[in-house]
């Protein structure tokens, strides 16, 4: 195994090659070490280490891609989400959203702005960010994520209760 972790460049250069995507071909690596954990005993006797690990490479990089494409096509079959239109709704809804975007990461509050904040569509957002629409899926996925922990963080209780009618201090007014 401490052969495969000194390869560790050699794979993620293989994988960065087929991904164009740092943060993707990292998390690939991740799951397939853990794979190689998992399936240790499949290893050969006669099979290098290597050659082994870049076998199981493969197998993680066509599971990523089936996975990708079966979450395009429910994307595209899916129909858009209608923009959020209710102005008494909105008037009540907590203003401690917009005022923690810039408390998040950078790239999560600029799809948060892109996306929720300003309506723009991800498929749209994606191509202006130069990532795919999966890609810019699951981004926006984690900055809602991130988001969300920051106004339970700072607003406490009142965001529990989905901050309508909001009254916390939260120390950001």
């Amino acid at each position: 195994m401490n052969e495969i972790l000194q390869q560790r460049a050699r794979f993620l250069a293989f994988l960065k090659a087929r991904l164009k995507d740092g943060d993707l071909a990292e998390e690939i690596l991740q799951a397939a070490y853990l794979k190689s954990l998992q399936s240790a005993s499949d290893l050969r006797k006669e099979e290098s280490i290597v050659a082994w690990f870049y076998r199981i490479l493969r197998n993680v990089l066509a599971d990523h891609y089936r996975k990708a494409r079966v979450r395009r096509k429910a994307m595209e079959a899916r129909p858009p989400a209608e923009p959020f239109e209710d102005p008494a709704l909105e008037k009540t809804a907590c203003r401690c959203v917009s005022a923690l975007v810039p408390a998040i990461k950078p790239e999560y509050a600029d799809v948060i702005e892109k996306v929720d904040l300003a309506g723009a569509p991800v498929q749209e957002v994606a191509v202006q960010l130069g990532i795919s629409a999966s890609n810019a899926s699951v981004r926006l996925h984690r900055a809602r994520k991130a988001l969300r922990d920051q106004v339970i963080r700072v607003c406490g209780a009142c965001a529990l209760h989905r901050c309508v009618d909001c009254s916390c201090e939260g120390g950001h007014k």
